[in-house]
């Protein structure tokens, strides 16, 4: 049998591994990878893996060492100011990429959406992904356990919690950056590091999700719908939104309202507001939602009406003081508006949304699904005004942002302005740092001219 020296055949092929606390290695690819490390996506000849190792692994620090360092370490204004202060250029504006993406962290709240598969693939950086069950079964768990890259998975034992959701894997996370996203979406090439990118000069950067349309016209009427709920307006919506954590000092302390299931980046939003932070709207980060089909919508409008109703009780939302009267004349505006940007037709399924969205609200007051009426803080009350919050568009007025601002400091957190985030944000604006590229990941293929070379055991 002849000889073929060189050839693809003969050519050991290896994996890139990953262990919890974010330390790389190399692994034969046609074994297991040992306990305690998960495979990356990664592979090729030992000296490719090295290389990409090498290119990757920018931050020697264990994760554990990175997560406590952050408690007390950072500062968005401080940022701010150094980054709006650089000259442009290709170089500093990669090497400011380069460091944001080894900072980021991707935060998913995950209960039974099989779809998270797809997500995760669409994951096109080396980048921490933080899952945060909440009722996820035992079997998608353990799928999710083998799932290849920096997968960190972490629990709550509350089902549809959102905020308590977000919060436990924000804890979990190593990453100064934290990416925001969902199951049910897919990132488009080059949106994370373009985000991440971002995020290391604004303190949040807010893309735009596109998204997918059945065939049938209820699907269509959802999709116009979304877009005029969520992505006509800059907000602190998410998905997809990237945010510096420690802006949390200058919100209230905290990261999400850990007893609002379901709206919980609304209030996030207003606390932004009360703090006179800017959003950044990136609209060339997209990701796309899949496609609504049937009534699935309103089983969500059902929740954040619940939401709704649960803020209200914390007095983190506001309750109209004439609610009747008020609700209607505000509906009335909404749907006006709706008719005039998305067509009648959307407008007269946004009517359906807003019913199933009061009965929701309704729904808390009188069953209380969530059980969260007897965990409420004593200092918890209503806030009410005349002129409240309506459920469209997040944009708070002066008086709201007084009022809210003042509840707030009763119940002991205090969120005041701060002024020198708009000004160095429109000084960053001013800079050249808005069209950073993707960078481009070479693929994990064998190079022919490679030689065998053995890997110790237990190297890893």
């Amino acid at each position: 049998m002849s000889s073929h020296a060189g050839s693809a055949e003969d050519v050991a092929l290896y994996r890139v591994v990953v262990n919890d606390e974010h330390e790389y290695s190399v692994w034969p690819l046609a074994e297991a990878a040992p306990a305690g490390w998960r495979p990356m996506r990664f592979s090729g000849s030992e000296q490719a893996c090295l290389d990409h190792i090498g290119a990757v692994w920018g931050d020697m620090r264990p994760a554990s060492l990175r997560r406590a360092l952050l408690a007390g370490g950072g500062d968005p204004l401080a940022t701010l100011a150094r980054t709006s202060a650089l000259d442009g250029g290709g170089e500093a504006e990669r090497r400011l990429a380069d460091a944001a993406v080894l900072e980021t962290s991707i935060v998913i709240a995950l209960k039974d959406d099989e779809r998270i598969f797809r997500c995760i693939e669409s994951v096109d950086e080396d980048v921490e992904i933080v899952l945060s069950l909440n009722g996820t079964p035992d079997g998608l768990r353990k799928r999710l356990e083998q799932a290849p890259g920096r997968i960190v998975i972490t629990s709550i034992p509350e089902t549809g919690n959102l905020g308590g959701a977000y919060n436990a894997g924000i804890e979990a996370a190593s990453g100064r950056y934290i990416l925001l996203m969902d199951s049910d979406c897919v990132f488009d090439p080059g949106v994370i590091r373009r985000m991440a990118y971002r995020a290391a000069v604004y303190p949040v950067v807010k893309g735009q999700v596109v998204y997918g349309v059945a065939p049938g016209l209820v699907s269509a009427l959802i999709a116009r719908i979304r877009e005029f709920d969520e992505g006509d307006y800059i907000s602190a919506l998410s998905p997809p939104l990237i945010y510096d954590r420690t802006i949390a000092r200058y919100i209230g302390g905290y990261q999400f309202e850990p007893l609002i299931h379901w709206c919980e980046d609304r209030e996030f939003d207003f606390r932004l507001q009360l703090a006179d932070i800017p959003v950044l709207y990136d609209g060339q980060s997209t990701i796309h939602h899949d496609a609504q089909k049937g009534f699935q919508d309103f089983r969500s409008y059902w929740r954040y009406g619940v939401g709704e109703g649960i803020g209200q009780e914390l007095g983190v939302f506001s309750t109209p003081a004439i609610p009747v009267v008020w609700r209607l004349a505000s509906d009335l505006g909404i749907l006006f508006d709706c008719a005039r940007s998305k067509g009648p037709l959307a407008a007269l399924y946004y009517l359906a949304t807003l019913v199933v969205f009061h009965c929701g609200t309704l729904w808390h007051g009188l069953a209380d699904p969530y059980r969260v009426k007897g965990r409420l803080p004593d200092n918890a009350s209503r806030l009410r005004l005349v002129g409240s919050i309506p459920q469209h568009c997040t944009a708070l007025t002066e008086t709201q942002k007084t009022a809210l601002r003042r509840h707030h400091a009763a119940a002991g957190r205090m969120i005041d302005r701060q002024p020198g985030f708009r000004r160095l944000f429109e000084e960053a604006r001013a800079h050249a740092f808005q069209d950073q590229p993707p960078r481009v990941i070479p693929s994990p293929a064998e190079t022919p001219d490679a030689r065998p070379v053995p890997v110790e055991q237990g190297r890893a």
